[in-house]
């Protein structure tokens, strides 16, 4: 029952208890005018002011009751509720600190993934940098080889057209018979080495093959060029590119 509810049922027995105090005074005072013989009497003030102090002191007493009642009860309720706030509050704000906690800890790792991408990158790029420089290098190692092999063939073809050409001068002046035998002989050389030209020219990498080879087992520059009919700075060439290699 609520407070209201219990407060109209005190007041209506209180009612009761006036109502039955006033039936059971009036008896007595008819009979008490009975007993003097004179007849049916009424309340004095004295009486009256008797019963209002009674009543008033039962309806005191009934409201005190009602009121220290409530106050209990809305202070337990009041307590109920402030407990519950109080551990709602607290789940709120853990929950929030929970919360705010994985936040740092996804930042941090951010952070952490952030500084390896930087540094793997500046890595990359150095690497690439690194690349590209020893590639260029190596792309100008190779041209200034070639064009020394070139010049070291160029000059090699040309002293020896210039010897055989003297060679021949001296051979057509002294025996014309010999001369034209070696004139013979060097057409067929020439034939044999334009062969071996061509044969090379279509085959580089056989060629190189047999260099090496040739090379391992101990022959020299000179041996190798004139076994394989080739000049001596593309011998040469082969060589340190397969020193370097090493």
């Amino acid at each position: 029952m609520t407070p209201i509810e219990i407060v109209l049922i005190l007041i209506g027995i209180g009612f009761l208890v006036i109502s039955m105090f006033l039936v059971d005074k009036s008896k007595n005072t008819k009979e008490e005018f009975n007993k003097d013989g004179n007849g049916p009497g009424k309340l004095t003030q004295e009486d009256i002011e008797a019963i209002k102090k009674k009543v008033d002191l039962i309806l005191s007493d009934v409201s005190e009751e009602i009121l220290q009642t409530t106050d209990d009860k809305l202070s337990h309720l009041s307590n109920e509720k402030i407990i519950a706030v109080t551990d709602y509050s607290n789940q709120i704000l853990e929950k929030i600190n929970q919360n705010h906690e994985e936040v740092i800890f996804l930042y941090n790792m951010l952070n952490e993934k952030e500084s390896e991408l930087k540094e793997l990158v500046k890595q990359l790029q150095s690497t690439k940098k690194d690349l590209k420089e020893t590639a260029l290098r190596t792309a100008n190692d190779n041209r200034v080889k070639a064009n020394a092999a070139n010049g070291i063939l160029a000059k090699t073809n040309v002293s020896s057209q210039t010897a055989d050409k003297g060679n021949l001068k001296i051979n057509n002046n002294s025996n014309p018979i010999a001369a034209e035998n070696y004139s013979g002989s060097k057409t067929n050389k020439e034939n044999q080495q334009a062969e071996k030209n061509q044969h090379i020219e279509k085959n580089p990498e056989n060629n190189n093959a047999r260099i090496l080879e040739l090379y391992k087992q101990g022959n020299s520059i000179v041996e190798i060029s004139k076994f394989l009919g080739l000049g001596q700075g593309e011998v040469k060439l082969v060589i340190d590119l397969f020193n370097k290699k090493k």
